[in-house]
């Protein structure tokens, strides 16, 4: 008889795909509508970043000659308006890719203190309650009960007028949604028994905050930072519309449709036309990307 003869079974290991990768894959797959949002969003901050590079002229720059003209038509030193003029003659494109700068930066600054702020507040009165609980929710129903964007034309309107302002004023009118939706899922998770765990080991607060809370809160505080970049931005551009946003020549989205959009609407349809429809895309794509981000983070949604 032969003897046994002992065989090992080898394992070829397989290289593993990158993680993003495979969670964009599954993003694409599961919600194409949302990818193609998240591209175009990508694709409108890489546009707005290099605005000196994609613009042949500056957004400032005046030229008579070029006062509501067509698009396509050539200027004095050769550049070529692709969109037309304004009513000064600046570079409709130009103005545009910049004025996507400018509310691009304003929402997503805003929505950063907003959202910072926010979870701040909302951790510490949920964890806490009591006095410090009602005092916090005190002082947000008081600004809930005004309106938005009033109140933001109110912090703008009594402040020196500059982009800073504007993104404060637009990041304070996010606080109170931040602040409800992290309080209500502090009080939730506080009922788990790993939370008397924690307390019964001897955790102190701050690390209870940071280890435990926070950690467990963070999709939401995702969720709602995503699908409020859209809001923000609308904000931004009800400013400027209504003359309370960035003061010009910069270019803002909601001050080119006021200046130009209005009164030149029918000797030059683009000046209304081309940032109303920038601004209309770049809000939708931002509240789709956050419905696909809010399905794939909340299991509640995610087999859906």
């Amino acid at each position: 008889m032969q003897p046994a003869v002992a065989h090992e079974q080898l394992t070829i290991a397989r290289p593993a795909r990158p993680v993003a990768l495979a969670r964009l894959r599954t993003l694409a797959r599961r919600k194409p509508v949302g990818a193609l949002a998240v591209m175009f969003v990508l694709l409108m901050v890489v546009a707005a970043l290099l605005a000196d590079v994609l613009a042949v002229h500056t957004p400032v720059s005046i030229d008579p000659r070029m006062r509501l003209i067509g698009p396509g038509a050539i200027a004095r030193d050769g550049g070529i308006y692709l969109l037309g003029g304004d009513e000064l003659g600046r570079d409709l494109f130009a103005r545009v890719l910049h004025g996507a700068r400018v509310s691009l930066a304003v929402g997503i600054v805003a929505v950063g203190i907003g959202t910072v702020t926010g979870a701040i507040l909302g951790l510490i009165s949920g964890y806490f309650m009591g006095k410090v609980d009602l005092i916090i929710q005190r002082i947000e129903d008081a600004q809930q009960a005004i309106p938005s964007l009033l109140l933001a034309m109110l912090l703008v309107s009594v402040l020196p007028p500059s982009l800073w302002v504007v993104t404060a004023a637009v990041g304070i009118t996010q606080v109170p949604r931040v602040n409800r939706v992290v309080r209500g899922a502090v009080l939730s998770i506080k009922q788990n028994a790993y939370m008397d765990a924690a307390r019964a080991i001897g955790c102190r607060t701050p690390n209870i905050l940071l280890s435990y809370l926070l950690p467990n809160v963070l999709p939401n505080i995702i969720i709602i930072a995503t699908t409020s970049l859209g809001g923000a931005i609308i904000t931004e551009a009800s400013l400027s519309f209504l003359g309370f946003g960035v003061p010009p020549p910069t270019p803002s989205w909601g001050g080119m449709i006021s200046a130009g959009g209005r009164e030149y609407m029918f000797d030059n349809p683009m000046l209304l036309f081309v940032p109303a429809v920038a601004l209309s895309i770049t809000v939708l794509s931002f509240n789709l990307a956050g419905d696909a981000l809010r399905d794939i983070l909340d299991p509640k949604l995610r087999g859906r």
